[in-house]
């Protein structure tokens, strides 16, 4: 089952690193946890510079694939093969040191995002949420979207709204708890129900 943040897969890329072309084959382990980051750790001005450049690359081609997304099953299923080789390598960049800056700590979010466990979508919550406590205005939306998506996968009901399916060719959103207001939403960036509701039309023309 691939769940889909329309918002997401339709946004243009924008990005301060630029794209490299074509596909790099990703090597790395998925065993990174939080702790393995060290806060005692020192780097070189051009170490921070290079692991900076490593999650902007990484987290450009993530995007640059839902950009060119084609909804069969042959192209997802390369699509979660590549977000499983780039989240194996986001991590092995992720042991090499701490020094993040905001916008790192969202494309990381990113990636963890299009991951495919539930811990994968519970690190997408806590680096979107330290983006997002560090100021970094994108941040919000994906932080409402990583809990969503956690909703989903747990078989519950999401908060915010943003996460379709694509099912025999149509679209659908999946079931949203009422405890949510637009208010709420709107403090993430988040459409109200109704335009969520709305975007069916259009997915589904």
């Amino acid at each position: 089952m691939v769940v889909h943040d329309i918002a997401n897969v339709r946004a243009p890329v924008r990005s301060r690193y630029p794209a490299q072309n074509g596909m790099p084959l990703f090597k790395g382990g998925i065993s990174f946890i939080l702790k393995l980051l060290k806060p005692h750790l020192i780097m070189n001005k051009e170490t921070v510079k290079k692991i900076n450049r490593e999650i902007g690359i990484i987290f450009t081609e993530d995007q640059r694939d839902r950009n060119n997304i084609k909804f069969n099953k042959t192209h997802l299923l390369l699509l979660k093969k590549r977000d499983r080789k780039r989240k194996d390598e986001l991590e092995r960049v992720l042991r090499g040191g701490i020094k993040f800056t905001p916008e790192d700590f969202y494309m990381i979010a990113m990636i963890y995002q299009h991951g495919s466990t539930l811990n994968d979508y519970r690190e997408a919550v806590s680096f979107s949420r330290r983006s997002m406590k560090l100021g970094f205005e994108r941040a919000k939306w994906l932080y409402a979207a990583s809990q969503d998506r956690l909703l989903v996968k747990q078989g519950k009901k999401q908060k915010y709204g943003t996460q379709y399916q694509k099912r025999n060719n149509v679209w659908f959103l999946y079931p949203v708890s009422k405890l949510i207001s637009d208010k709420e939403r709107k403090k993430y960036n988040v459409p109200s129900l109704k335009s969520a509701l709305s975007k069916l039309g259009e997915l589904n023309k």
